[in-house]
């Protein structure tokens, strides 16, 4: 009995030594990736564009009347509303 019990216990122990093996493998593969990377670079300002788009429809609007402003609305929810 004892015998086995050591079988059992090396067997534990070099599977546990080829998953860290393996994870250490892992692990340095993907620093290598990472180092590899370069930066992107974000050409999209998401504040200036709000902020055009804000400016844009301001200026659309200060030139219509209440009931105009309604009826674009809807076609515009018409026009961009997905439907099933």
């Amino acid at each position: 009995m004892p015998a086995k019990q050591t079988n059992k216990n090396n067997l534990f122990f070099h599977c546990n030594r080829r998953v860290s093996e393996f994870s250490l493998l892992l692990i340095n593969h993907l620093l290598l990736a990472m180092k590899n990377m370069k930066p992107t670079e974000n050409t999209f300002d998401a504040v200036k564009f709000m902020r055009q788009e804000r400016e844009m429809l301001s200026k659309k609007l200060s030139k219509m009347t209440k009931e105009e402003i309604f009826e674009y609305f809807k076609k515009l929810k018409a026009l961009t509303t997905i439907k099933p």
